[in-house]
C-alpha cells in the first residue's frame, strides 16, 4: 500500500450520508480531477453521476474505469486483473507450450491488466487536462478495463482472421528469434525461485557466439540451425545445452 500510494494524502468518507456527499463535492470543486473505478452502480446510488460533479466543478475531469463499461449487460460486474485476463485470452498468450512439461498450459500473468488499465486510464487524463487548459472546459472519461486488455491480446485476433493460425503461447519463447528463452543459473533469488538468465538471438552473428559460448561452435556452420525457423524447430535440444551451461554459472 504505502509503495503505491507514496505521497499521497488519504480520508474515509461515509458517502451513504448526506454530509459525506457534500463534503465529496467541496474536495471536488478544488480538484483537477476525479477518478473512481466503482462498479456503476455504486455513483450511481451515492447520486454522484457525471452532471453532479460537473456542476460541483465545471472545470474538473470526472474519470471512471469500470469493469465493463458504465452500460451493456456486464455494466454491474465487477472485476481486477485476472478476471481480465482469463476473459480476454490473455492467459492463453502467455501460457507454456508442451515443452514446458508440467508447466505446460494457461498461465495467469502477474496483475499486469492493473497497470494496463491505470496506463490507458492518466493517458486519457492527461489529454483532457491539456484539452481543459485550452477550452476552460472538464469532461467525463469512461475508461473501461476489459477493453484497455483486450487491445493488448488483439493480435491473436487479427492472426486468426487474416491467416486461419490460431496463436498460442509458447513460454518465453519468440515466434520470430531463436532460441529465446530464460534459463536457470547456480543459487536462489529472495523468494527462492532460481536465479535465471534471459536470452534471445536475434541475429546470425549472436547465434554464432552463443553456440560458441555453450560449448558448441560446430552448430554455427550446422544447415537445420542456420536460420531462426531452423532453431524454433530445434529449440528443445538448443535449450537443453544452454542450461547445461547456465545451471552452474552465476547470473
Amino acid at each position: 500500500f504505502h509503495s503505491a500510494n507514496a505521497g499521497k494524502r488519504s480520508l474515509t468518507l461515509d458517502l451513504t450520508q448526506a454530509e459525506g456527499v457534500e463534503l465529496l463535492l467541496k474536495l471536488v470543486a478544488l480538484s483537477d480531477v476525479v477518478i473512481e473505478n466503482f462498479s456503476p452502480r455504486v455513483m450511481d446510488n451515492f447520486g454522484l453521476d457525471a452532471e453532479r460533479i460537473a456542476k460541483a466543478n465545471p472545470r474538473v475531469i470526472f474519470v471512471r474505469m469500470p469493469a465493463f463499461g458504465l452500460d451493456g449487460p456486464w455494466r454491474e460486474r465487477v472485476g481486477f486483473a485476472q478476471t481480465m485476463e482469463q476473459l480476454s485470452g490473455l492467459a492463453w498468450m502467455t501460457s507454456y507450450g508442451p515443452s514446458a512439461g508440467d508447466q505446460a498450459g494457461p498461465l495467469t500473468p502477474r496483475a499486469c491488466a492493473d497497470p494496463l488499465a491505470g496506463l490507458h486510464a492518466a493517458f486519457a487524463t492527461l489529454v483532457a487536462l491539456e484539452n481543459r487548459d485550452r477550452t476552460g472546459e472538464g469532461c467525463a472519461i469512461e475508461s473501461v478495463m476489459v477493453e484497455t486488455v483486450l487491445g493488448v491480446t488483439a493480435e491473436g485476433v487479427i492472426e486468426f482472421d487474416a491467416t486461419g493460425r490460431l496463436m498460442q503461447g509458447d513460454g518465453n519463447r519468440s515466434p520470430h528469434f531463436a532460441p529465446q528463452n530464460l534459463y536457470d543459473c547456480a543459487g536462489v533469488d529472495s523468494i527462492g525461485d532460481p536465479n535465471r538468465i534471459a536470452i534471445s538471438i536475434e541475429t546470425e552473428a549472436q547465434w554464432e557466439a552463443l553456440a560458441s559460448v555453450i560449448g558448441h561452435p560446430e552448430w554455427a556452420g550446422e544447415t537445420r540451425f542456420a536460420a531462426a525457423a531452423g532453431r524454433r524447430a530445434e529449440q528443445d535440444e538448443i535449450d537443453s545445452a544452454i542450461l547445461a551451461w547456465s545451471r552452474d554459472r552465476s547470473a
